[in-house]
């Protein structure tokens, strides 16, 4: 093989065996923070969602780092008079290019599975309800019983939303155009089954003295709160 055969492979080599590191390193960082699960439900799901955007977030910025490399390899390779030179620059830029496209799968992967994670969970509590489930008395009032089934859908639901946004609202996500991608990808999920929910049930008559308390998180207000989230 010529010297810049050689080289080419040497780098080829190197660029699999650093992503290899890399990669491992973010899955060792991720199992770390999963062992530490505990409490309620939603806690659990906002700590699998942090492992999610951490591997996301560095997974996107390794991405653009290859990406970065590759144009000017690309632009290096043009300026190269030599053929065998031409030859090992096209080869390291193809193996960049492998590397990109990995790291472009990875970090979509995971993005898509973060904006799933513990919001599906708290739309359990705006599934409809099934028929038979709320019933009137004879004065065509909602009973007690029905009034109770309501209060506690929107109280489950109010007190997961705040869980998990709190625990996810100060997450960093440094690129702007990621950021504004996760946020639009969550309304889109979480939002309309949360504006069924409150459309179908919230004229209800299900309490006296405190429904606004209930409907506080109304899809108005979820809508803002999801587009404040991330730093």
């Amino acid at each position: 093989k010529s010297p810049a055969a050689q080289g080419a492979e040497s780098t080829s080599v190197f660029i699999r065996l650093l992503l290899a590191q890399l990669v491992g390193s973010l899955q060792k960082k991720e199992q770390m923070l999963l062992a530490r699960d505990s409490g309620s439900r939603i806690s659990q799901a906002a700590n699998r969602a942090r492992c999610l955007l951490f591997q996301t977030n560095n997974n996107l910025y390794l991405h653009m780092a290859f990406t970065d490399h590759l144009r000017l390899g690309d632009r290096r390779i043009s300026a190269k008079q030599r053929p065998d030179h031409r030859q090992s620059a096209a080869a390291q830029s193809e193996e960049l290019l492998q590397a990109a496209q990995d790291l472009k799968r990875r970090y979509e992967k995971d993005a898509s599975e973060f904006c799933r994670v513990g919001w599906t969970e708290i739309l359990e509590h705006m599934a409809p309800l099934s028929d038979g489930t709320l019933n009137h008395d004879s004065k065509g009032k909602l009973t007690f019983e029905s009034g109770r089934v309501l209060k506690k859908r929107f109280d489950d639901y109010n007190t997961e939303f705040e869980e998990l946004f709190g625990a996810l609202g100060t997450l960093s996500v440094p690129d702007s155009a990621l950021r504004q991608k996760l946020r639009s990808e969550i309304t889109g999920i979480f939002l309309p089954p949360v504006e069924a929910f409150f459309q179908k049930y919230a004229s209800y008559d299900f309490s006296k003295k405190n429904k606004d308390r209930y409907l506080r998180n109304n899809p108005e207000v979820a809508r803002n709160k999801i587009s404040e989230l991330f730093l």
